[in-house]
């Protein structure tokens, strides 16, 4: 059991920790120009991919959303590996 949630923390802390600050610069942050700045330099590649595809969005669901799932897919490598290396 124990090694169960050793291997779901990170999966759900990063993109938990994100979301929750995603949402503290939107509400908390009047600066539009500034606003996402430093958001969009942790959500680089997700910034390459969506702009790679030419799709426009709002900042909101950009980073909020793909960010956030960025970072889910960043904790899910990170559990498999860990759980490869506590087996072995």
């Amino acid at each position: 059991m124990k090694e169960d949630t050793d291997s779901l923390l990170p999966l759900l802390i990063l993109p938990g920790i994100h979301f929750v600050l995603c949402l503290a610069t939107d509400v908390f942050i009047r600066d539009e120009g500034f606003k996402w700045f430093m958001i969009g330099i942790i959500d680089f590649p997700v910034f390459l991919g969506v702009a790679a595809l030419g799709i426009t969005l709002t900042p909101v669901v950009e980073y909020t959303i793909l960010g956030t799932l960025w970072w889910f897919s960043i904790g899910a490598v990170y559990s498999f590996f860990y759980k490869k290396i506590v087996e072995s």
